[in-house]
């Protein structure tokens, strides 16, 4: 169970830099993002946008690992083109710890060196978790105060993914506030 003050769960991801969890980051803040929402059109565009979340979690010497629970075709082909460098600002890939399935939401923690969590956000398509949101828990938990987002807000609805940095809008429409 992930609740603020408590032990980190164990918990896998396979990236290209091979299966990682909190022993392999050690000694670092962790930032893990968890979506179990199946992969839809446009999540392969949003790689974009977890990278440039990542070079932000990693100026505030923190790790931004992001755990996909169905990525299509596309995406695990591009996983597979990311740098296998346990280094990188942000690791990306697969869920490989069981758990139940669930209805399909984003789950956000902040881990610290010693694996406490020390902030958790939960999503959904229908609530996305915005960027600027994750950045200043980040902040909170580090103890150090929140640094103003360059990220627009993005109005809340479901034509958007679960993660306001997504840039694309499902509908195929124009996306109001795409970086």
């Amino acid at each position: 169970m992930w609740t603020v003050g408590t032990s980190c769960p164990e918990f896998r991801v396979r990236t290209p830099a091979g299966v990682v969890g909190r022993d392999e980051l050690r000694p670092a803040w962790i930032a893990l993002l968890h979506c179990t929402r199946p992969c839809t059109k446009g999540c392969s565009a949003c790689l974009a946008g977890f990278e440039r979340l990542g070079r932000q979690v990693a100026s505030r010497n923190c790790r931004l690992v992001v755990a996909l629970d169905e990525p299509d075709a596309e995406l695990r082909a591009r996983l597979g083109q990311m740098p296998a460098d346990l280094r990188a600002p942000v690791l990306m890939g697969t869920w490989e710890t069981p758990e139940a399935r669930h209805a399909p939401h984003t789950l956000f923690a902040v881990i610290d060196p010693a694996g406490t969590v020390r902030a958790v956000l939960e999503g959904s398509n229908a609530t996305p978790l915005p960027a600027a949101a994750l950045l200043e828990q980040l902040d909170q938990a580090r103890g150090q105060s929140p640094v103003p987002s360059e990220w627009p807000a993005i109005p809340t609805d479901d034509r958007y993914g679960c993660v306001e940095w997504f840039d694309y809008d499902t509908s195929g429409g124009p996306t109001p506030g795409a970086h």
